[in-house]
């Protein structure tokens, strides 16, 4: 049962960053308007003209590695960081309704990161 539950939410948790990744490429679904400090830090970071570019492109790199369930562990990994700052961008810079996605794309990364705890635990292991 575990197993299906983990193959699934991979499926999600990759077809959802490769549709984001690209849709920040090529604009195919129209994205929320931000209103207030989160206008403001999403337009400072517009102006660098390569952050978004950046992100997207690792969101779709992610988001394949964790699909085809190859280098699935640099997908997890390379998630990491832009999930933490989804979620808090969310929470601090969003109406609290916006921060349910962002949660459970965190327990379904939660869930893939637990399949393969063997080669995290290695990451964290002093020598």
């Amino acid at each position: 049962m575990l197993r299906v539950v983990t193959y699934f939410g991979g499926v999600i948790l990759g077809i959802f960053f490769i549709f984001f990744g690209l849709n920040g490429f090529f604009n195919f679904a129209p994205s929320e308007h931000f209103t207030g400090c989160a206008l403001q830090v999403v337009d400072s970071l517009k102006s660098t003209h390569y952050f978004f570019h950046l992100l997207n492109g690792m969101e779709v790199i992610a988001g394949l590695t964790i699909l085809l369930n190859k280098y699935k562990r640099l997908g997890l990994v390379i998630l990491a960081p832009i999930l933490i700052n989804i979620i808090l961008f969310h929470l601090f810079l969003m109406p609290l309704v916006t921060s349910i996605i962002p949660v459970c794309l965190l327990i379904l990364w939660v869930i893939q990161v637990f399949e393969e705890k063997r080669f995290f635990t290695l990451l964290f292991k002093s020598y």
